[in-house]
């Protein structure tokens, strides 16, 4: 019996309530410790009772803490300085303590810790404390560039940038968490980038513009924002949008770099793709198609070119690939066909067939009485008949 009634007694003692006179007198026991790791051992009891309305506490003990943070050098006060920080941080947000911002950002920018510099910067988007977001908008955009010399000291401050942007939740802060979530971090910091995109803006079509036009970003840049639009949740007419934006970029720029020419040639092409299967966004597109044809790298865009029009099966699209095929037929009256237009006209016959528009007659037409060879006449008498039947 007695057994039991110690044991409820226990029990009673751990459940007990944290009075405000024990948090009191906690805190003044905290004021009145000599050392770092004393005032983390009675900091630890307040922090784990959680009483209330002792926020101006926590602002004051941070406020101390950061004053005599540079004069700490023994290795085990200055991990219960760092201790305290990071469990002063978390108290101060929680509180909504918007007073303790200016230490907070001392914390993130002059103590040494990653995970303390870290927390500092989630407890000041917590706070949205948007003084300090250029600040945390530039930490992340330094690591973004390289990591220091000690890689998971930079991965640790990055992810804390982060999830601080996500929480201030401001369009700014998009661009860094971005170029986070593609860049040389290692997957735990690019997947918590990609949570936080959303988060920050739920449309991405704007950031993704930018990048695709503005001269500040490589060709390899552009291709990385393209392959993750065409992979994103966006509507399929806003992709549409930026792959027309992207087509257009990517015959913008001209440049004798071999490496960035192959970078814009493999642009084009997935725009293409997007297009094929999201749609023209508008009649800019076919000019920029044609041009894919006409001015094209290699044998491959071409024949890219050729099926995105197809896909489109617009006037529009049957009229440019009539050009295509009455170029042709005039290269074979003249006997002046290369062993690409040979494959081209086996390509845009079927294509103009599957369209089903009588426009392409005409053209086909004249395949038909040009000189080509047996195989080619039959494709153009094919579409012929398949253009009859669809009208």
């Amino acid at each position: 019996m007695k057994n039991i009634l110690a044991l409820f007694a226990l029990l009673f003692f751990v459940v007990a309530p944290f009075s405000h006179a024990d948090a009191a007198s906690q805190i003044r026991l905290y004021n009145a410790a000599a050392t770092n790791t004393e005032q983390l051992a009675i900091l630890q009891t307040i922090s784990n009772q959680n009483p209330s309305g002792i926020g101006e506490f926590y602002a004051a003990a941070l406020s101390r803490l950061v004053q005599a943070h540079s004069g700490i050098s023994e290795p085990t006060q200055l991990h219960a300085a760092d201790a305290q920080a990071m469990i002063l941080a978390r108290h101060i947000a929680n509180e909504g303590l918007t007073t303790a911002a200016s230490d907070l950002w001392r914390v993130a920018d002059q103590f040494t810790d990653p995970v303390v510099r870290s927390e500092a910067m989630i407890a000041l988007g917590r706070l949205q404390a948007r003084t300090y977001l250029p600040h945390v908008i530039r930490v992340l955009n330094d690591h973004n560039q390289s990591f220091a010399a000690d890689r998971l000291y930079s991965e640790r401050i990055a992810y804390g940038a982060i999830v601080a942007l996500e929480h201030f939740a401001d369009p700014s802060g998009f661009l860094p968490v971005y170029f986070a979530s593609v860049g040389w971090y290692s997957n735990w910091v690019r997947s918590r980038a990609v949570r936080a995109l959303p988060l920050i803006a739920e449309d991405s079509s704007p950031f993704m513009e930018q990048i695709l036009t503005s001269p500040a970003h490589s060709p390899h840049v552009k291709l990385t924002a393209l392959e993750n639009v065409n992979s994103s949740n966006l509507p399929n007419y806003r992709k549409a949008a930026l792959a027309a934006t992207a087509l257009s970029e990517a015959w913008r720029v001209v440049t004798a770099d071999v490496n960035k020419r192959n970078t814009f040639r493999q642009i084009r092409r997935l725009s293409m793709a997007m297009i094929s299967r999201y749609g023209a966004a508008d009649s800019s597109v076919y000019p920029l198609l044609a041009r894919c044809y006409t001015h094209a790298m290699d044998t491959n865009e071409k024949e890219d070119a050729v099926n995105t029009l197809a896909s489109l099966g617009t006037d529009e699209a049957v009229r440019i690939l009539s050009g295509f095929l009455t170029q042709l037929n005039d290269r074979s009256k003249v006997g002046m066909l290369t062993r690409e237009d040979n494959h081209m006209v086996r390509l845009i016959i079927p294509a103009l067939g599957s369209i089903g528009n009588a426009n392409a007659l005409p053209a086909l037409y004249n395949t038909i009485v040009s000189n080509w060879v047996p195989v080619v006449t039959n494709l153009a008498h094919d579409a012929v008949r398949r253009i009859a039947q669809a009208n």
